[in-house]
């Protein structure tokens, strides 16, 4: 699992360097600047997707220590209250 991790740790560093190094040439910036941002929007999806994946696993596996470190993790985003028109979605008839 270290090694997946490092791998992860990885991918991240070659990123940021990327990203420094945009002050060198100043012409292609915003080229690599679109490119990054879409390497980057397209890394949060894979991973978003995966999470869920195992998510999904750990339910299957009755691992409800995974599932309660994801429920209390201050990263995981909490429902939210319905809205006076009792949608939990974001409400398009305008009114608050």
């Amino acid at each position: 699992m270290s090694d997946l991790r490092d791998l992860g740790q990885r991918h991240l560093a070659a990123l940021w360097d990327a990203a420094r190094s945009l002050t060198q040439d100043p012409g292609a910036a915003a080229e690599r600047l679109g490119t990054l941002v879409a390497a980057v929007t397209e890394a949060e999806a894979q991973l978003a997707g995966l999470r869920l994946h195992l998510l999904h696993e750990a339910k299957l596996a009755a691992a409800e220590n995974v599932i309660d470190g994801v429920r209390q993790s201050v990263r995981t985003t909490p429902r939210r209250p319905p809205h006076r028109c009792g949608s939990r979605r974001i409400c398009v008839t305008g009114s608050r």
